[in-house]
C-alpha cells in the first residue's frame, strides 16, 4: 500500500501516488477506519436522538458508507495501477465537508481530518488552506444566519479554526516527509544507473585495451604466421628447404601465440574470493597468474603488531585488496618481461600496505617514475576514495606498484 500522492511542479503531474515505507499506509487504513466507525456512532446517536430527522440521518449514514467505499476503491486502484483520478480526491473532500455540516458533532470531524489529509497530499498545502477558509467562512455565515451573536461566532469560527489548523499541519508534514523520500529514492535510483553507467565505461576501456594489445601481440604473431605460410607456398616448388623452413617458422610462432592466448585466458579469467581469507584469496589470485609462466609468490602477516586484522576491514577495502592484486599482476604479464613477481601485505604504523615487485626492469629510485596505464590509474582512483594512495617506482628487481590505505578506513561498521 501506498501513501496519499504528493503535487509535483513544472509540467509533471501527480497522478501517481508516492510509495510511503513502514507502517505509514497501515496507519493511514487505521485513521481512515476509525473515522469511519465515529461516523457510524454518530448515525447510531442521530437515530436514537429525535430532535434530527430520518432523512437527515439516512443521509447522513450513506454519506459515510460512500467515503468508506471511495477509500477502499482507491486504495484497489492504487494497488493495480498507481493511478488516482484527481475527481476521486475533489469527491472525497466535498462529502467530508457536507458531512461536517449534516451532522454536527465529534463523529463527523475525523472524516472531514481524512478529507482534508487527502486533499493536501494530492493538490498541495494551498488547496488544504483553501479547504479550511472555504468552510471557517461557510460556518461564519451558517452562525449568523441562524442568530448567533457574534462573539459566539468568533469563539466557534476560532475553535474550528486551530483543530482545522493542527490537521492541516500534520498533513502538510506527513506530505513532505512522503515527497523527502521519495526524492530519497530517486536519487538513489540515479545513483544506481550512474554506477551501471560508469561499470560499462569501465568494461568498454577495458575491452578497448584488451583489444589493442591483443592486435599488438597475438595478431602480429598470426600476420607472421600467415606470411610464412604463404612464403612457403610460393616456394614449395622451387627451393623445398626454404619452404619448410617457413613452415617451421609458422609453428613455432603458432605456439607462441597459442601461449600467449592461454596467458590471456589465464590473466583475465575472474578469481572469485568469497568467503576466502585474505591470505587464501591473495594465493588463489596468484595461482592464476603462475599458470602464464610467471613465479608468484605472496608474503603477509596474519597476526601479530604487524599482521592484518581480517575481522577490521569492510568489504570495500577486501575488494580493494584483491583487485589491487590481480591489476599489478596483470600490468606485470602485459607490460614487462619478468619472470617473477612478489606480492607482500601487512600493517606499517596506521596504514595496510600492499605491494607487487617484478624483476622484469631492474632500475633505481632515481629513476624517473613509470607511466601509469589506465588500470593503475583506476586503482589509484579507488584507493584516494577510501583515503588511500597508489604508487609506482622503479626498485633493485623492478617495477613496484604499492597501495597505502589507512586502517581506520576499513574498521568494520556497527
Amino acid at each position: 500500500m501506498s501513501a496519499p500522492s504528493v503535487p509535483t511542479t513544472g509540467s509533471q503531474t501527480s497522478a501517481e501516488p508516492l510509495p510511503a515505507p513502514g507502517l505509514a499506509p497501515l496507519l493511514l487504513d487505521v485513521l481512515m477506519g476509525l473515522s469511519v466507525l465515529a461516523g457510524l456512532s454518530w448515525s447510531l446517536t442521530m437515530a436514537l436522538d429525535p430532535r434530527f430527522p430520518v432523512a437527515l440521518t439516512a443521509g447522513y449514514l450513506a454519506l459515510v458508507v460512500s467515503m468508506a467505499m471511495l477509500w477502499t476503491a482507491r486504495r484497489l486502484r492504487e494497488r493495480r495501477s498507481g493511478r488516482i483520478p484527481r475527481t476521486w480526491v475533489i469527491l472525497f473532500a466535498v462529502l467530508g465537508t457536507v458531512g461536517l455540516f449534516s451532522a454536527d458533532g465529534a463523529g463527523a470531524w475525523p472524516l472531514f481530518m481524512m478529507a482534508l489529509l487527502w486533499t493536501v497530499s494530492r493538490f498541495g498545502p494551498r488547496s488544504g488552506v483553501l479547504l479550511v477558509a472555504a468552510v471557517l467562512l461557510i460556518q461564519s455565515v451558517a452562525f449568523v444566519a441562524t442568530g448567533h451573536g457574534l462573539g459566539d461566532t468568533v469563539l466557534q469560527v476560532a475553535g474550528s479554526g486551530y483543530v482545522f489548523g493542527f490537521g492541516l499541519v500534520l498533513a502538510w508534514l506527513l506530505t513532505e516527509h512522503v515527497r523527502q523520500r521519495q526524492q530519497i529514492a530517486d536519487l538513489l535510483t540515479e545513483v544506481r544507473h550512474g554506477t551501471a553507467t560508469e561499470v560499462e565505461l569501465v568494461l568498454a576501456d577495458e575491452r578497448t585495451r584488451a583489444a589493442r594489445d591483443l592486435h599488438d601481440g597475438l595478431g602480429h604473431r598470426l600476420t607472421l604466421i600467415g606470411m610464412a605460410l604463404d612464403y612457403a607456398r610460393r616456394m614449395r616448388d622451387r627451393d623445398a628447404d626454404q619452404a619448410w623452413e617457413q613452415v617451421e617458422r609458422a609453428r613455432s610462432e603458432a605456439g607462441d601465440a597459442l601461449s600467449t592466448m592461454r596467458r590471456w585466458v589465464r590473466a583475465l579469467n575472474p578469481v572469485r574470493v568469497e568467503g576466502a581469507s585474505l591470505a587464501a584469496a591473495l594465493e588463489a589470485v596468484a595461482e592464476s597468474f603462475r599458470g602464464t609462466g610467471l613465479d608468484v609468490t605472496v608474503q603477509g602477516s596474519q597476526a601479530g603488531p604487524a599482521g592484518v586484522d581480517e575481522g577490521a576491514l569492510d568489504r570495500a577495502v577486501t575488494l580493494f585488496v584483491h583487485r589491487f592484486v590481480q591489476e599489478g599482476l596483470t600490468n606485470t604479464l602485459r607490460h614487462s618481461a619478468a619472470s617473477r613477481v612478489e606480492v607482500t601485505y601487512g600493517v606499517c604504523g596506521d596504514a595496510l600496505v600492499l605491494s607487487v615487485t617484478d624483476d622484469g626492469s631492474p632500475g633505481s629510485p632515481e629513476r624517473p617514475a613509470p607511466t601509469v596505464g589506465f588500470g593503475l590509474r583506476t586503482l589509484g582512483e579507488r584507493a584516494a576514495e577510501l583515503g588511500g594512495v597508489v604508487r609506482t617506482a622503479w626498485s633493485a628487481a623492478g617495477l613496484r606498484v604499492t597501495a597505502e590505505l589507512p586502517l581506520a578506513t576499513g574498521r568494520s561498521r556497527p
